[in-house]
């Protein structure tokens, strides 16, 4: 996870894929959201980033399967 820079919230899937946003910081730079695969088994996959361009994504809600 040290790719993820300027982590912002932290969630956890009931498969234990983690659900992580990263800030952005800056106004050169964007937030994004990531997939880290099974996070909680406390030895993490490779993290998938699937939303970028995001203005400081400060949190994330897990529920159920949804984030």
């Amino acid at each position: 996870m040290a790719g993820i820079p300027g982590i912002g919230g932290l969630g956890l899937l009931p498969n234990g894929d983690g659900v992580i946003c990263a800030w952005g910081g800056s106004q050169k730079s964007y937030g994004e959201v990531w997939i880290v695969p099974d996070l909680a088994s406390g030895d993490p996959g490779t993290p998938t980033r699937i939303a970028t361009g995001l203005r400081e994504a400060l949190g994330v809600a897990v529920v159920g399967n949804d984030f």
